[in-house]
């Protein structure tokens, strides 16, 4: 799970799109309540 946070938090860094940070938000729901 950490290797596909830290995959997920990368995408977000290099990819800046609306759509890749909308996935990344939900992604990172399921892990914390921010």
């Amino acid at each position: 799970m950490i290797l596909l946070f830290k995959t997920i938090t990368w995408l977000c860094m290099w990819y800046n799109v609306e759509e890749i940070m909308l996935a990344c938000s939900y992604k990172l729901s399921e892990f914390h309540t921010c």
